[in-house]
């Protein structure tokens, strides 16, 4: 069997920017064979599949490989989503079970992390506006690596992922007030990380 291979390439405009009636329409066409429909949802979701999964594994070689085989089983298992009104949640929930199998069995350590954020900066930034927000975001990866794990997801799917708690829940398989719970230990933690860097610039 053929193993689907996809290229990470210039991004196009992200999936929040999608009126759900036209995202359920274009979920169904995949579900119904529609390969375009399949590279349309590929193109608006996989920055943001690439951004959580090199968070949570810290390697930004295995967030690529770990890119593809989501949207492979996403692909493989289309039938399985009952309600394309959730295929966000759906979609992150796969990226989050292959992180966590990728992690168990390598241990990956930290690596030097791309933020997208800095590539596609402001035109006519300054390079030390440019340096210093790069070193900022340094600094974020650093304190991301040292939480848990259960910290660092929740952190990223609703920080930097915007979902909402309902969403997380459905992600992770649990309830919204366990899930509040959590990112409300993990901003905590996160704060405890970088209290001595606030007290150093205050």
């Amino acid at each position: 069997m053929k193993k689907l291979r996809l290229t990470i390439v210039e991004w196009v405009p992200q999936f929040e920017t999608a009126l759900p009636s036209e995202e359920d329409k274009l979920v169904g066409d995949f579900q119904s064979g529609d390969d375009l429909a399949f590279v349309t949802l590929y193109n608006r979701y996989k920055r943001s599949i690439y951004i959580f999964c090199s968070k949570m594994l810290l390697d930004t070689e295995a967030a690529k490989d770990c890119v593809q085989e989501v949207f492979l089983r996403v692909f493989e298992c289309r039938d399985q989503l009952k309600q394309p009104e959730r295929f966000s949640s759906w979609l992150f929930a796969i990226a989050r079970n292959q992180c966590l199998s990728i992690y168990r069995s390598s241990k990956h350590e930290a690596a030097e992390e791309i933020d997208f954020d800095l590539l596609s900066g402001p035109s006519g930034e300054t390079p030390d506006r440019l340096v210093e927000r790069q070193e900022s975001v340094d600094l974020l990866n650093k304190f991301l690596a040292q939480l848990r794990l259960e910290y660092r997801e929740v952190l990223l799917l609703r920080e930097f992922q915007n979902l909402s708690y309902r969403e997380i829940a459905e992600v992770l398989g649990d309830t919204e007030s366990a899930v509040k719970s959590r990112i409300f230990k993990a901003r905590q933690r996160l704060f405890e990380l970088l209290r001595p860097i606030l007290r150093e610039r205050g």
